[in-house]
């Protein structure tokens, strides 16, 4: 027996519906959904099953009865017998009962696209303002862009997303789409209007507001009724862009999709037919003069690893991370570090701390 365990958002439940029916096709009997996990029955309860009927009536979800007992005594085993019944994270042991992870990887929708094409089929727009706009996209060549702003400018969050979907990466992406296309039509949709018209002003562009809460799912819909899209490093609008199916579509997503995270993670998200574009620089610069071999050591074990280290000590290991000091640092933010600071490197967290201390004690959010 498998149970896939929900969590996240829409956008990740839809990943994890996909990796259900590709573990189906894949010849397992005995696959299950649980979806009672705390967060999401109490804040944002199913989305999935709001958004697609079809997913609401599918027999294979396990009630709250048989779903928590069994998941908490999971958790008993784990903790006093050591017997661990969950997969870890995205590498899954056979043995496991529970599958918990986000299973973000274009091979399983693309594996099981005809089911999840009937699956993922939206309700009929009937509120007058999203008529007005699905009118407009359909008789348009409709580029949507989607913009996250909101939980990404937060500390936490911005030290794993932040910073890679900048107002860089939206005009570069912008001008690609004016090269490939004929009169598009740009249609934002976006939690900071208002930082879009700002730092992307694009003449006559649409923006769309008003779907959140309950009806959040609405503006995944109609970007999915776009030609083409501009999606951010979410999720949300990856579901948007994979649910077009229009003929010859053009999809710009971003080189990088977070921090710290392994090259083929983004390499088997992002589908080959799809533009990446945007920089690839690591997130942070790290500078140090005058240390000694001993004392950088640190700075290369460190748990978060997307930095460059900018230095003046010849350093005999072969990292890629490793520049001369008279370089420009390439890094999303710069820190000079002092000899005194560089014992604190010797916790492999330090440096994670460090940059979420910044966050929290800088005013600026762009």
């Amino acid at each position: 027996m498998k149970i896939i365990y929900f969590q996240g958002r829409l956008g990740n439940q839809m990943f994890q519906y996909a990796f259900f029916h590709y573990l189906l096709q894949k010849g397992e009997e005995a696959v299950w959904l649980d979806c009672t996990a705390p967060f999401i029955r109490k804040k944002w309860k199913i989305e999935l099953e709001r958004a697609f009927e079809a997913v609401a009536h599918n027999s294979h979800k396990l009630p709250y009865w048989k779903a928590r007992p069994f998941y908490l005594a999971g958790d008993v085993l784990k903790k006093v017998f050591k017997k661990n019944l969950q997969t870890d994270r995205e590498h899954p042991a056979q043995k496991a009962i529970w599958w918990k992870g986000y299973w973000q990887n274009y091979h399983y929708p693309e594996a099981v696209k005809d089911v999840l094409l009937h699956d993922f089929r939206f309700p009929p727009v009937t509120d007058n303002e999203n008529k007005k706009t699905l009118s407009m996209i359909d008789a348009t060549n409709a580029v949507g862009i989607h913009v996250r702003r909101g939980d990404y400018v937060k500390p936490r969050v911005r030290v794993a997303f932040g910073d890679i979907c900048t107002a860089e990466y939206y005009r570069e992406a912008v001008e690609y789409v004016r090269q490939q296309t004929d009169n598009p039509a740009f249609f934002i949709f976006s939690d900071d209007p208002q930082w879009v018209k700002e730092h992307l002003p694009i003449p006559d562009a649409v923006y769309v507001t008003g779907n959140t809460g309950l009806t959040g799912f609405r503006d995944l819909q109609l970007m999915s009724r776009c030609k083409h899209q501009i999606i951010a490093n979410s999720t949300f609008s990856w579901w948007g862009a994979w649910l077009n199916q229009t003929p010859g579509k053009i999809v710009v997503a971003p080189a990088k999709w977070g921090h710290n995270q392994f090259k083929n993670f983004s390499e088997n998200l992002i589908p080959p037919s799809w533009h990446r574009t945007g920089q690839l620089h690591p997130n942070i610069s790290l500078v140090v003069e005058g240390a000694t071999e001993q004392e950088i050591f640190p700075l290369l074990q460190q748990r978060y690893d997307d930095f460059e280290l900018l230095t003046n000590t010849a350093l005999p290991v072969a990292d890629k991370r490793i520049k001369g000091i008279s370089q420009k640092p390439a890094g999303n933010h710069i820190f000079k570090l002092t000899k005194e600071e560089l014992p604190l490197f010797k916790d492999s967290g330090y440096l994670e701390k460090k940059l979420l201390n910044y966050f929290n004690t800088w005013n600026k959010q762009d």
